[in-house]
């Protein structure tokens, strides 16, 4: 009898910790997740706090990208002028990758096709933006404005989860609309 109860005894010991394992494994995947998309929003809220005056940008809802011209990061040798960035989610892997190349009216300076590419997130099912456009009060899928927009939306959905962040571009559009702000 006292066997019988050592032997209970131990498995509910061992499913317990079987249990607590499944538990910490599950937590340690959420925190990951939860750190790699905090990267990116960050990022990105970063990126757009900090747009030079002369970049642009530009998306289409069904391209699932966004892109900015003379951006202030250059990967590629040479000056920040006339680079181009393209954020863009892979269909075939999931992925969210960074692009820049050097813009086509400055081949010039730089081999034909020079370009440099690197993942910034795996297991990316979804990408899209939304702006606000102030001048009319509207919410554009699609941007293609010199001008940048005030706020810019970004959905992301990662992992099963679905991520929305609004961020602020200071030297965009101004609340009473006309031309970019200083």
């Amino acid at each position: 009898m006292g066997l019988t109860i050592l032997v209970l005894v131990f498995g509910v010991m061992f499913r317990l910790l079987d249990g607590s394992l499944a538990a910490m494994k599950e937590a340690k995947f959420f925190a990951s997740r939860h750190q790699e998309t905090a990267g990116v929003v960050g990022f990105f809220r970063a990126f757009c706090m900090e747009m030079p005056r002369g970049s642009t940008l530009g998306f289409k809802a069904k391209e699932e990208s966004i892109r900015f011209t003379n951006s202030q990061i250059a990967l590629l040798p040479g000056g920040f002028g006339n680079r181009v960035l393209e954020f863009y989610r892979d269909g075939k892997t999931d992925r969210l990758m960074l692009r820049e190349s050097v813009d086509e009216t400055d081949r010039r300076a730089a081999r034909p096709g020079t370009w440099v590419e690197f993942c910034l997130a795996t297991n990316v099912t979804g990408f899209a933006w939304d702006a606000l456009d102030p001048r009319n009060g509207q919410k554009k899928t699609e941007w293609n404005d010199p001008n940048r927009p005030a706020y810019l939306t970004l959905f992301l959905k990662k992992d099963g989860a679905e991520i929305r962040a609004d961020l602020w571009v200071p030297s965009g559009l101004p609340a009473g609309g006309g031309g970019p702000g200083p």
